[in-house]
């Protein structure tokens, strides 16, 4: 087995400012693969025109340690500049990932109109579904092979929609989670219930997330642009009974709030009416990417200092602040 460590230099101050997911994260993409998960366009990048070739470990290393002289040396790259995530302290330059995700494929049985692929844009929706994606598994499997995939890392499985891979793809990579019992993730719609991910979220570290974003079967379908309101709550109550008898899995509902569009009270009170009556206990709230980006630093309407304070009012039920964290307690001062 291949063992990297890059040690701390005996007498020598090794805080610095960096980020921990130039140093252990690994967020493969369709044709891509970022040391940084951010949903932006501007992140650090690894490897561009990427189609599933195994990773170069020593290509990696001479990569990584490019930026990392950089952060070190106090030029800190131009896409972390403003990042909140970059911080001064000592850091652990092991060689191994604490943070996989995996989003290799782009169909999806949705079309959310906020869709950071798609953009909302139906042609490239189209695209997105039908295009020729290649086989994770053996990357993976190399990343497993020569113990890069750390005890404590979260290991995500997205997609587009992992309930959609092809036959068997979905299972391997639960699998090889299972062996090495990192903490699973599964992104999915719940429109396609997944008996693999029910089996997984019953006995291991593992957690689903689904981002219904409604309260109302219009609301869904505006949002989301296709039918499954219904199927959904179905699939999510049967998700939180498989988690039943296994403390480490649970099932987190997601509110992404699209101020004008789902931030109404009534709509918020039917959603988190539903969440609750399934039995859901993590109830995640975040603000919709582009509108954050735009008016994070603006006055926000009554109705979204309502809402916000709402959720907030829910935190002993489960219910918190993901995404955005600070700008929601800030809006409540």
């Amino acid at each position: 087995m291949i063992n990297f460590i890059c040690n701390k230099k005996e007498g020598k101050d090794m805080s610095y400012k960096c980020c921990d997911a130039l140093l252990h994260k690994l967020a493969i993409n369709p044709d891509n693969i970022n040391f940084c998960c951010s949903p932006y366009d501007n992140k650090l990048q690894y490897l561009n025109d990427y189609n599933g070739q195994l990773i170069d470990i020593e290509d990696y290393k001479k990569r990584r340690s490019y930026y990392l002289e950089m952060f070190k040396s106090g030029n800190i790259p131009a896409p972390c500049q403003n990042c909140s995530y970059v911080e001064e302290r000592e850091w652990d330059e092991q060689i191994g990932f604490k943070f996989i995700s995996i989003s290799s494929r782009t169909k999806c049985s949705c079309d959310c109109f906020y869709c950071v692929q798609s953009k909302g844009d139906p042609e490239v929706k189209r695209q997105l579904n039908t295009r020729e994606c290649w086989d994770v598994k053996p990357v993976i499997k190399a990343l497993y092979d020569e113990n890069l995939i750390l005890k404590d890392c979260i290991y995500i499985i997205g997609g587009g929609e992992p309930t959609e891979f092809p036959e068997g793809e979905l299972e391997y990579l639960a699998y090889i989670g299972l062996l090495t019992n990192v903490q699973i993730v599964f992104l999915t719609n719940a429109i396609i219930y997944s008996d693999s991910i029910e089996k997984t979220i019953s006995v291991a570290p593992s957690e689903l997330k689904v981002s219904v974003d409604a309260g109302t079967k219009e609301t869904f379908e505006k949002i989301k642009r296709v039918k499954g309101f219904d199927i959904v709550w179905k699939n999510l109550e049967k998700y939180i009974k498989a988690t039943k008898d296994n403390p480490k899995g649970r099932v987190q509902i997601k509110y992404i709030i699209i101020p004008g569009v789902n931030d109404s009270m009534k709509e918020i009170k039917a959603f988190t009416d539903k969440c609750f009556k399934i039995g859901c206990k993590h109830i995640e709230v975040a603000i919709e990417y582009d509108w954050y980006g735009e008016n994070q630093d603006k006055p926000i309407s009554p109705e979204l200092k309502e809402a916000i304070k709402y959720f907030k009012s829910l935190q002993s039920k489960g219910v918190f602040f993901g995404d955005a964290h600070d700008w929601f307690e800030k809006q409540l001062r």
